[in-house]
């Protein structure tokens, strides 16, 4: 950094109007230099780097799709994702979100003759079927809801939690209520239609990615 201090007792402005001439005259060339070779070296730098641009179309099959960048908390792409629609995965997971808040692992579940009747539906990969007065720990029953999306599961933890599972769904609703789910709405602990006519538990893609187990300590 230059100073330049004027005197004014002394007039020594024309050494100052020599130095600014001065310094122009060192500059300009220096200026041009770098006018000319710049195209050049930014044109080098984009063949060694070539910029990524991905196309913005993207082609899933579906119906519904949302990609959130959590770091910047903003919207990456989306396809219908305000639609309400049958989600029964969502049912399953407010179902062991409920049940890892309010059971330890190590819970003996009773199976009902509900969740037996359910069973009867079921082929899981372990082969076991569920029986009336048949206990499991709530452990083994969380892997077969994740893992075989058994309803049977679903059920006995529902039942175990609050007796009937009507009492439960009231559980899974204040719970997105206060997960601030506002587009979710819940009927059952499985997902699955009520009545033959009616459509099963309701969400949108704008509420899934929103992850419930990350406050959830494992009991």
């Amino acid at each position: 950094m230059f100073y330049i201090w004027i005197d004014p007792k002394k007039n020594n402005l024309p050494k100052v109007c020599r130095f600014k001439s001065f310094l122009a005259g060192c500059l300009l060339p220096f200026l041009l230099v770098l006018f000319f070779i710049q195209p050049a070296a930014a044109k080098s730098s984009q063949d060694a780097f070539p910029i990524y641009q991905p196309t913005l179309e993207a082609s899933i099959s579906a119906n519904s799709a949302i990609v959130i960048d959590s770091g910047r908390a903003r919207r990456v792409y989306a396809k219908n994702a305000d639609k309400h629609q049958a989600i029964p995965v969502a049912s399953k997971v407010m179902t062991a979100l409920l049940a890892c808040e309010r059971l330890p692992l190590s819970t003996q579940v009773t199976i009902s003759n509900v969740a037996a009747m359910e069973a009867q539906k079921e082929v899981t990969g372990d082969g076991l079927t569920l029986e009336i007065g048949d206990k499991y720990p709530l452990e083994y029953l969380l892997l077969r809801l994740v893992f075989y999306d058994s309803n049977a599961a679903a059920l006995a933890i529902a039942e175990q939690i609050s007796n009937v599972e009507e009492i439960f769904v009231e559980l899974m609703n204040s719970k997105a209520a206060s997960l601030e789910l506002a587009d979710t709405r819940f009927l059952n602990s499985t997902g699955d239609p009520v009545y033959e006519n009616q459509l099963p538990g309701q969400s949108g893609s704008t509420d899934l990615p929103d992850d419930p187990f990350a406050q959830v300590p494992l009991q």
